[in-house]
This record gives C-alpha cells, structure tokens and sequence, in this order.
C-alpha cells in the first residue's frame, strides 16, 4: 500500500511571509500595531510547530542518518541556531507533552484583513512594557 503525503508547504509560507512583508512596507500606520499583533502569534505557531518537528527529528535519530553528531550540531548546522539555542528548542520539545494547552489558544490565530479594528480606533491600547 502507498503510503500518502502531504505537499510540502514551503512554497505556501513563503508567499504568506511575502504577502506580510509587502503589508508591513505599504499599510498603513494605523494598521500596522495589528498587524504585527497577527504576525506575532503566527510566528509563535509556527516556531511551536518546529520545536516539535525538532523534537521529532531528534527522538528518531534523523541527524545521525544525515552524518551529524546529534541534533544540536544538526541544528546548529542546518538551521542557523547556536547551539543554546538548538539545545533548548530540543528541551522544549521534550517537555512539551507535559505541559497544558494554552489558554484560549486558536489554532487557526486570527483571520487576515482584520487590520481596520486599530486603525479605526477600536482597538485598546497597549501598557507600557507590555
């Protein structure tokens, strides 16, 4: 039997990481505090995702199948993280069955196009440091 794959969605991020470039130089400045707000909680979904595929990778030994000593050094090499920062990815993802799922997390995040709020005044304001 055929196992089924997904297509890889490098392509899809790129265009999207694109497209938010392209907002960030030409929107508004109104707009942009939202923007950044959305684009942040992206990157933390995606950043979440990687720790696990790092963690993945690691537990099966895939570095070593790609001649490197371990994950860290694989990491290091191949995705421009020291290695502090290779090693605590990997620690992260070790624990991160133990820990509870966010707080009204949405695995979805925000939908685009919903940079008006702010700009029309709607929006709270942040507190300084935070």
């Amino acid at each position: 039997m055929c196992e089924a794959t997904r297509p890889d969605p490098t392509g899809l991020l790129a265009a999207a990481v694109d497209a938010f470039v392209a907002f960030f130089a030409e929107a508004p400045p109104a707009a942009l505090g939202e923007a950044m707000i959305d684009c942040r909680r992206q990157m933390d979904r995606l950043e979440a995702g990687f720790t696990q595929a790092a963690g993945r990778f690691a537990t099966n030994r895939e570095y070593a199948v790609e001649g490197a000593p371990s994950a860290v050094s694989w990491l290091k090499a191949n995705c421009r993280m020291s290695a502090g920062a290779a090693a605590e990815r990997l620690n992260i993802a070790r624990q991160m069955d133990q820990l509870p799922p966010a707080r009204g997390s949405d695995r979805q995040g925000r939908q685009p196009g919903r940079y008006g709020h702010r700009a029309r005044g709607g929006g709270r304001p942040l507190e300084d440091g935070g």
